[in-house]
């Protein structure tokens, strides 16, 4: 194995003992979902339930020093060379309760993004689903061909 997948499976391995570590009781799935552009990011972390349902940390609840530690690592992965020539700007982590990482990356222009919105742009939305993440009519049809 070479310097570059042996990096690269440092911070996997980083990232799923961050994320195992605040992992809840009562979860089979756990998602951290993050924009991460060269002047700002963004994230959101939960989890799906026994039931399936989504659900959050209580804000002051929230571990965030490891959820600030989960950005750095992926910030990381970014800047490392495997993504030199197109580098990542949203990011989706799920770990499961059998300890099983998944990360999907998509590249998504900072101004075709919005705030909670994720691995997805505003281009992609229909009306009806730009009105869900309150993004105004006018920005929605900004994007429209």
């Amino acid at each position: 194995m070479n310097d570059t997948q042996e990096d690269i499976n440092k911070i996997y391995q980083e990232i799923i003992d961050l994320m195992w570590s605040i992992f809840p009781e009562d979860g089979i799935e756990a998602h951290y979902n993050s924009q991460i552009f060269e002047n700002s990011n963004e994230k959101i972390f939960y989890w799906l339930d026994k039931n399936g349902d989504k659900a959050w940390y209580e804000f002051e609840k929230s571990p965030s020093k490891v959820l600030t530690k989960i950005m750095n690592q992926l910030k990381l992965l970014q800047q490392h060379k495997l993504f030199e020539k197109e580098k990542w700007t949203h990011c989706k982590v799920t770990v499961t309760d059998e300890y099983k990482l998944n990360i999907k990356f998509t590249y998504i222009a900072q101004k075709n993004s919005w705030p909670g919105l994720y691995m997805k742009g505003i281009s992609d939305l229909s009306l009806e689903e730009a009105q869900k993440y309150y993004i105004p009519k006018e920005e929605w049809e900004k994007f429209q061909v």
